[in-house]
């Protein structure tokens, strides 16, 4: 009889890349049409190639604590990113997102703004106002400046320039009604008075700074900063707030459906049957009894193995190395016969230790 050797690393590896990837509920890519994470730089990673150049702000730690992850502005730094035609929205939906920190001040202070700089004033903006409470404004002002009449923005109810990282996501929708989410939570919310008003302006887009005058300039730290030409729902809101962490409820979610996408789906999981023990190792351990198998082999497994009469195979523990510390599963191969000298065993079921 031939060879066999399942290579639990390869499957085990398989099992946890499915795992965290299936964590990701929604299609955060449909409709981004720049993103900015600052992973050492002010590239764009959306894929449309509008990338930042740098005047003055500094790479700094990011909110889990990554080095060069995030950028910090003082006074007259900013990112800018030239005019393109995929930031002219018109009169349709969109939706502005920035993670961000910042101190204590009584100043506006412009987080992400595309503003004209005369005429009409038309753009949008994402800034912390003078009394510490948060501004989205995406309309067109007119004959005057906007300022910070409610009619043309959505503000949070309270100050949220606290040295804390928060998320901030405003959201525009066709109908001209323009929301304000802190967090993850929904704070508030304005009904323009001319829903269907033409934003579009020919103005550089800017990160740190509101307009080509460089009006309102941030002090603090920005990151993850993500623009999209639809309106995202509360549920794709609070999915990236929660981006990057792992919460007990994600955890088990995302385990239940790696674990079956890799019963139903074997090969995927990186299941092997090249090399390792034979059947006489094989058949000289299952007579001793329990814990047979192919730890006694020198190119098998490093944990031993359980052995049914029908060939059935139950492996009691297998460690992985994951964000949440060292993951013990067990696992079970149901027996499926021999191909070409070759024993052939099926992922039935696997769960945690």
């Amino acid at each position: 009889m031939g060879k066999f050797k399942i290579t639990f690393l390869t499957v085990i590896t398989g099992l946890l890349l499915l795992f965290f990837s299936s964590l990701a509920q929604a299609d955060l890519k449909d409709g981004l049409v720049a993103y900015y994470p600052f992973n050492g730089n002010a590239n764009d990673e959306s894929g449309n190639g509008n990338h930042g150049v740098v005047n003055g702000a500094n790479l700094t730690e990011d909110r889990f604590g990554n080095a060069k992850s995030a950028y910090s502005f003082d006074t007259n730094n900013y990112i800018k990113i030239d005019n393109s035609s995929i930031f002219q929205f018109g009169d349709n939906a969109l939706t502005l997102c920035a993670w961000f920190k910042a101190p204590e001040g009584s100043s506006y202070r412009c987080i992400l703004g595309k503003q004209a700089s005369s005429g009409g004033y038309g753009g949008f903006v994402l800034r912390v106002n003078e009394d510490g409470k948060f501004q989205f404004f995406a309309s067109y002002c007119g004959s005057s400046r906007c300022g910070s009449l409610p009619e043309h923005s959505a503000f949070s109810p309270i100050r949220i320039d606290d040295e804390l990282f928060h998320h901030a996501v405003g959201v525009r929708l066709a109908t001209g009604e323009l929301k304000l989410y802190i967090d993850g939570e929904y704070v508030g919310s304005s009904l323009l008075e001319i829903p269907n008003l033409d934003i579009n302006n020919t103005n550089p887009l800017f990160i740190g700074t509101q307009n080509i005058h460089h009006d309102y300039s941030y002090k603090g730290i920005v990151d993850e900063v993500r623009i999209y030409n639809r309106a995202l729902s509360e549920s794709e809101i609070q999915e990236l707030y929660r981006e990057g962490e792992l919460t007990d409820d994600r955890y088990e979610e995302g385990y239940e459906a790696g674990k079956q996408y890799c019963i139903n789906n074997p090969e995927a999981c990186g299941i092997s049957v090249s090399g390792g023990c034979n059947q006489s190792d094989l058949d000289a351990e299952y007579q001793s009894g329990y814990n047979a198998g192919c730890s006694a082999c020198s190119n098998g497994a490093s944990t031993p193995v359980t052995l049914s009469p029908g060939l059935d195979m139950h492996i009691p523990v297998l460690q992985y190395e994951t964000l949440l510390g060292t993951m013990n599963l067990w696992a079970d191969f149901e027996f499926a016969g021999e191909s070409s000298g070759d024993l052939i065993w099926k992922l039935s079921d696997f769960g945690q230790e």
